[in-house]
């Protein structure tokens, strides 16, 4: 019988993968002082993600870093992009509420934009992280994996509403450890239900079948 506490036990398992969330989760705020290159961040911390998941012996500092530089251009270009998108957002509210009546088409387009801008954020980062080939090209895909694979896009959302509630909006301890590893539970959630997905694509493009193209990064 295996010790509770022994080396290669579950629990210290756990403890050292709770430990490197937390690590990443540092690096990940850090990274987001700029500002705009919180988008870098976010693909840096999905490539240390996505790695934990495959069970990769990954020195989770030195690993952020290496693919925040890697990707420091085209995670600014998405900070751009989707800051863009969350300010035409607050405009739609803010017309929403300004003019007699409260046109119900300013909250149709506000809801239908929102709605695309989690479907691409859900995937597009990820995507960056695992793969190259260009940023219009992980948009594209975004999209397209998003509405083939609607029902774990769903769930995606549903676990993150769940884990933004738990940890900002029940009471002030959990508020202290979402600040440790809110935004990298976030991550990790996302990661956890995308990669699975991008193994099934990448073996679909391998026998030829009706994948995108989805050409494996080297090895950060």
């Amino acid at each position: 019988m295996k010790s509770l506490f022994g080396i290669n036990s579950k629990f210290i398992e756990f403890m050292n993968t709770l430990a490197d969330v937390a690590v990443i989760n540092f690096c990940f705020l850090l990274g987001c002082i700029p500002v705009i290159t919180a988008g870098t961040s976010a693909i840096a911390a999905f490539n240390v993600a996505l790695k934990i998941y495959e069970s990769r012996d990954t020195h989770v500092f030195k690993q952020f870093w290496k693919a925040y530089k890697d990707n420091l251009k085209n995670g600014i270009v998405l900070t751009f992009l989707f800051g863009i998108i969350i300010y035409g957002l607050w405009l739609d509210i803010q017309l929403f509420e300004a003019v007699e009546g409260n046109p119900i088409y300013f909250l149709i387009i506000g809801i239908v934009v929102f709605t695309v801008t989690l479907l691409h954020l859900i995937y597009v980062l990820p995507l960056e992280a695992r793969y190259e080939g260009g940023l219009l090209q992980n948009l594209r895909n975004a999209r397209k994996i998003g509405v083939r694979f609607f029902t774990k896009t769903l769930l995606v959302l549903v676990l993150w509403g769940v884990e933004i509630l738990l940890f900002y909006g029940i009471n002030d301890v959990l508020f202290v450890i979402g600040c440790v590893i809110g935004p990298m539970t976030l991550i990790m959630t996302d990661a956890g239900i995308v990669l699975p997905i991008f193994k099934e694509l990448e073996r679909e493009q391998r026998a030829g079948e009706d994948g995108e193209e989805y050409n494996a990064s080297p090895e950060n």
